[in-house]
């Protein structure tokens, strides 16, 4: 636990203490929900527009491309139904790496469940 977590968490304290003591601070509460909730919600259309925007673009560059260069008529490339092929290498290998495997001995461990980035907790 941080600096930053036990400042954070006398802060709401002294806010839960402040709010029982002046109910009208609910509604202090209330807008600031609502302002951070319509700042939240003006970012996310504008991620948003800007991504359509950005599809956009890229669908004319697509469309652009595929009518100035060739497609290729006879290719050794499995092809799946709409897809084209536009260039081809020969000589080039796909190569996948595979760990050689992991070791263990003795008994079952039983089942483990993660309860944070930095905990499990295991059984059997």
């Amino acid at each position: 636990m941080g600096c930053s977590s036990i400042g954070y968490f006398f802060l709401g304290l002294f806010l839960l203490i402040w709010l029982i003591n002046e109910p009208s601070g609910w509604f202090f509460v209330l807008f600031v929900v609502l302002v951070v909730g319509v700042i939240i919600f003006a970012t996310q259309k504008a991620r948003q527009s800007k991504s359509i925007s950005e599809l956009v673009a890229m669908a004319r560059e697509l469309r652009r491309f595929e009518r100035e260069i060739p497609r290729l008529a006879d290719s050794f490339l499995a092809l799946e139904k709409n897809e084209f092929a536009f260039y081809e290498r020969s000589g080039v290998q796909l190569r996948e790496y595979k760990s050689p495997g992991r070791e263990s001995s003795g008994g079952f461990g039983g089942a483990s469940f993660r309860l944070t980035d930095r905990i499990s907790v295991g059984g059997g």
